[in-house]
């Protein structure tokens, strides 16, 4: 303790200690003699007093589990004999075990040698008596080649064919097996034997296939697998020329006097394809059975090399008695005179086609009311255009179109015939067992009555090698040359000298609703007519081209030659419009008038109807039965689709032709109208009123009596004889007409109170007329009046002020604007000047 006493020394021996705890400092003599102060003495004896106890406390537990210790030493203690038992027994069953496995290893060692010395022995054995069975069998198949036993020889010949071929090459055997009889070594001793077997066989098989001898030809076909695939190969080609000689065909065609029989060509290939299908399905299974797994697939390459060796001459005398040059080279001469006529440049004078000229339309009008009225779905006989009389009225030089039509059905017969071969070919050969696809033998394979496993059996992709081989025929070939080298051009003249005719004969249909013509119905028909006889042949590359040539023509030969029509029409109202005066001028334009609107009628009626009629050929095609008859392949299909998904744009551009027509009819005949009939319907009408005259206005009401009169007047013409669809686009053209000219002839009204009610009235009531005139038009009326009823409403604000906010009365007339137009919450139609003249408008 120093002198000031022991509170002042304990905070430093604490403070002391802490740094030494926290250090973790032993204090070793060298450390004990560096303290120099009294504190640090004490701080570290402290410490020391501190880990004393807890090394006391430490050595306490361990006292305390001694007893633990000592019980499991005393286990251990009673465990040690036991296990020093146990390892002396290991000891000896180890020293044991050593013994008896170097016993083992010597008897296994003897027996592996005597296992060697076995096989050695077997092996000798065996090739002794291979040698023996090989001498046996070369001895027993010579004698039975003399002896003409076959079946024998054979059995004989595969009891050698048995041995491994490396045994017959061996010096052993070529030493211990020939004989006099037979010298040479034995594997070409074998072969050579095959070889005479085989022809022998070869030989035998012809001669009994020449006298129809079914046991004999039965007998050796059976026979020759059994000698190897060299005898097996070629017993496949002998019997593929037995059966290309059970195909009959006559050895000459005959042209059918009467043009509905089937084609003579098109007979004799269905015969020839029908009996090369019965003879692959007959003999596939006794085939596979006895040469193997699609060994069919020989004979059937074979047999279609008869198929083009038959065919290949009945077409070549085909072509020479249809004469396909020269009618090629005429019908690309035909010039297509009144088609280019149609689609000549307007002259404006007057029209030089009696068809479009006004006065002819007018005089016709009587002789229309007996017509009946077109349907798309016509039966031949009930297309007026295409009767006998029309048919013979082409030029004297040109081909005749019921003689092309005939040839190029025979064409599209033969291509079809080919292609349901085709696809039978693909089924056989396919993944589809022959045993899975039941048919009947004696059916036909035409499309209409070939079995529905044949028709809808999908393609694979295995064997896709071996189906290529059987299509690669020169019949093929021929029939695809021929489909774009003569069916395309003769199709597409067809097609445009059919639809030329329907324009020469085009008549008009008054008594139908809406007004068509009858060039609409003959042009779509030809058009069906010609899409489904293109889908018949089934070749994918001709088709899509056919459809590229229909949509080109569809354009040209009726779009154009109906735009034209309008056009010509329109010019024809034109002239007759510039010149004349007094009643009887009047008169003349009326009926001037009346012809236009009629003509235009019937042609925009025709393409809407040809817009439709595109599209439901299309989907006819794509979803009838015609596609999935016609082709097999997904690849095909997929092709032909996206081809008709080409061909049905068409309907757009018919779409557009239409559009572009009836634009200009609205323009011609009803815009010039619009305003006379809004100012004479507001004759004697105004805006501003007061209780009175408000009073008897409402009951007068002359602005509606007056609009729907003349509205009536306008449009009753076109109501009955449009399509809807053409009647609801002029409707829209009109409506916006009238709402624009409307709007505009109200700028110099004045309006008060009570008429601007009177004004949203009429606005509310011509509205809702128009509304109710279609069935579709409230939208359409609604989206052209809103600029007028937005007028209306701007009208009824008594004031701007009403709708501001009352806070700021300072505010200019523009903000208060601003404000009320935002607070309105509208998707104003008009900009800020034009409502600023409107609310100028208000007394």
């Amino acid at each position: 303790m120093n002198s000031t006493g022991a509170p002042a020394v304990a905070p430093a021996a604490s403070t002391t200690t802490a740094a030494v705890d926290q250090d973790k400092v032993y204090y070793s003599r060298e450390h004990l003699a560096g303290l120099h102060s009294h504190l640090e003495l004490l701080s570290a004896l402290t410490h020391l007093e501190s880990v004393e106890y807890q090394v006391d406390q430490s050595l306490s537990k361990l006292l305390s589990s001694s007893d633990r210790i000592d019980s499991a030493l005393n286990t251990i203690s009673e465990v040690e004999p036991i296990v020093q038992e146990l390892s002396e027994d290991a000891s000896a069953l180890h020293e044991v075990v050593i013994e008896r496995a170097e016993v083992a290893e010597r008897i296994s060692s003897k027996v592996r040698v005597l296992d060697l010395e076995q096989s050695r022995v077997k092996d000798c054995i065996d090739r002794v008596q291979s040698a023996a069975e090989l001498k046996d069998a070369f001895n027993q198949l010579f004698q039975a080649i003399e002896y003409a036993d076959w079946e024998a020889a054979t059995r004989h010949a595969q009891r050698a064919i048995a041995i491994d071929r490396g045994f017959l090459t061996s010096q052993f055997v070529e030493a211990v097996v020939p004989t006099a009889n037979i010298p040479e070594p034995p594997s070409i001793a074998l072969e050579n034997l095959i070889n005479q077997l085989t022809q022998i066989f070869l030989k035998s098989f012809k001669e009994a296939a020449q006298v129809k001898d079914e046991a004999a030809t039965t007998r050796f076909f059976k026979l020759f697998p059994l000698l190897g695939p060299s005898a097996s190969e070629a017993g496949l080609g002998a019997y593929s020329d037995f059966v290309r000689t059970l195909i009959s065909v006559p050895a000459s065609i005959t042209r059918p006097t009467d043009g509905a029989k089937p084609a003579s060509i098109v007979n004799q290939l269905t015969s020839i394809v029908e009996q090369l299908a019965l003879i692959i399905d007959q003999h596939q299974g006794v085939v596979d059975k006895y040469y193997g797994t699609r060994s069919m697939v020989t004979v059937a390459l074979k047999l279609n090399k008869e198929l083009d060796r038959l065919m290949g001459r009945l077409i070549s005398a085909w072509e020479t008695d249809q004469q396909l040059n020269r009618k090629l080279v005429s019908i690309q001469r035909y010039s297509f005179t009144t088609q280019n006529q149609l689609l000549a440049p307007n002259n404006h004078s007057g029209s030089t086609n009696p068809i479009n000229s006004p006065a002819a339309l007018h005089n016709s009008l009587r002789s229309f009311s007996g017509n009946a009225q077109r349907s798309y779905n016509l039966p031949p006989n009930s297309v007026s255009s295409m009767s006998s009389a029309h048919m013979n009225s082409h030029e004297e030089d040109t081909e005749d179109p019921r003689e092309i039509d005939f040839l190029i059905a025979e064409l599209a017969g033969m291509s079809s015939r080919w292609q349901t071969y085709r696809r039978f070919l693909h089924v056989r050969f396919g993944d589809a067992h022959p045993n899975e696809i039941k048919e009947e033998s004696q059916s036909p394979i035409s499309p209409a009555t070939i079995p529905k496993e044949l028709l809808h059996h999908p393609p694979s992709p295995h064997n896709i090698k071996q189906c290529e081989e059987l299509e690669q025929t020169e019949l093929g070939k021929k029939l695809g040359d021929l489909l774009e080298r003569v069916y395309l051009p003769l199709e597409t003249w067809y097609l445009r000298i059919n639809i030329e005719k329907a324009h020469s004969a085009d008549e008009m249909d008054l008594t139908a609703s809406p007004y068509l013509s009858s060039a609409l119905d003959d042009t779509f028909y030809m058009t069906k007519k010609v899409m489904l006889r293109l889908m018949s042949i089934g070749n994918a590359q001709c088709v899509r081209a056919g459809f590229l040539k229909i949509e080109e023509i569809i354009q040209r030969d009726f779009g154009d030659v109906m735009r034209k029509r309008l056009e010509s029409v329109s010019a024809n109202l034109s002239v007759g419009t510039s010149v004349g005066f007094g009643i009887k001028t009047s008169e003349e334009k009326e009926k001037r008038e009346r012809s236009v609107r009629i003509s235009c009628v019937v042609y925009l009626n025709n393409l809407n109807m040809a817009s439709e009629y595109v599209v439901r050929l299309v989907d006819e095609i794509i979803n009838g039965p015609i596609l999935t008859q016609s082709f097999f392949l997904p690849t095909e299909i997929n092709q032909i689709k996206s081809s008709l998904g080409e061909l049905q744009k068409l309907s757009k551009k018919m779409a557009g032709i239409n559009k572009g027509g009836l634009e200009q009819l609205f323009n011609q005949l009803i815009r010039s109208k619009i305003r006379s009939i809004l100012s004479e319907c507001y004759k004697d009408v105004t805006y501003v009123l007061d209780e009175q005259s408000y009073a008897e206005a409402e009951v007068q009401d002359l602005f509606r009596k007056r609009f729907q009169k003349a509205w009536e007047s306008l449009m009753d013409p076109y109501r009955d004889s449009m399509t809807g669809e053409n009647f609801k686009e002029l409707i829209g053209l009109t409506v916006n007409v009238i709402a624009r000219t409307w709007e505009n002839m109200i700028k110099n009204q004045r309006f008060n109170e009570l008429g601007s009610i009177k004004f949203d009235k009429d606005i509310r009531s011509i509205s809702s007329f128009l509304s109710n005139q279609t069935s579709f038009g409230i939208s359409l009326i609604s989206e052209g009046f809103i600029r007028l009823k937005q007028i209306s409403s701007l009208l009824l604000v008594k004031s701007l002020q009403d709708h501001g906010d009352g806070e700021n009365q300072d505010e200019d007339d523009d903000q208060l604007l601003k404000n009320f137009l935002v607070a309105e919450d509208v998707n104003w139609r008009l900009n800020m000047s034009e409502i600023k003249n409107v609310l100028a408008q208000k007394i």
